[in-house]
């Protein structure tokens, strides 16, 4: 009597190649959303540098204020102030809003996800953007850690420890 049907050995060969398939396609799919994510916290980091380039430029076309609430009847020193102004944290990540930090969520968590990712001061996590005021020449830095992790490690990126990071970017704005 001759029966049909798969021996034990054949049912686990293929099961080890499918687990096989399977942890080659985690790791891929990993791989490709983390890229996404600094896709993402790179085109942040310029949409608010063209962004405030553009609206500092307003005063001097003849405009009333920049980022619906700093006046361009101030002088420069006090824009400067008013941008990187913790009191104005909420009126810039509302001109930002519907921007959000692509690090929040698993398997990273932030303090407040929903807010755009941009406050006056140093960054800290990456994808954080912030702005810093400058002395001299008269201005603004803007600079953001756009990657998680240090140029290939797993080392978390702080742009404060390691300002030399490809990841780390930094671009100054004059307003003058």
């Amino acid at each position: 009597m001759k029966q049909k049907g798969f021996t034990l050995i054949e049912l686990l060969v293929v099961v080890a190649i499918i687990g096989i398939l399977a942890a080659v396609g985690v790791v891929a799919y990993n791989g490709y959303t983390y890229g996404a994510r600094v896709a993402v916290a790179k085109n942040n980091y310029q949409k608010v540098v063209k962004t405030i380039q553009a609206e500092m430029r307003k005063c001097d076309l003849g405009e009333s204020e920049v980022l619906g609430f700093i006046s361009c009847s101030l002088n420069a020193d006090q824009r400067q102030g008013a941008l990187t102004s913790s009191a104005n944290t909420a009126k810039i990540q509302s001109f930002f809003s519907g921007m959000q930090n692509p690090f929040c969520g698993n398997p990273h968590s932030c303090a407040a996800p929903e807010d755009p990712p941009i406050y006056p001061g140093t960054p800290g996590a990456p994808g954080v953007i912030g702005i810093e005021s400058n002395a001299s020449p008269l201005g603004v830095f803007i600079a953001s850690p756009v990657n998680y992790y240090r140029d290939g490690t797993k080392v978390e990126l702080s742009c404060t420890r390691y300002p030399n990071d490809p990841a780390c970017k930094k671009i100054f704005i004059s307003i003058e």
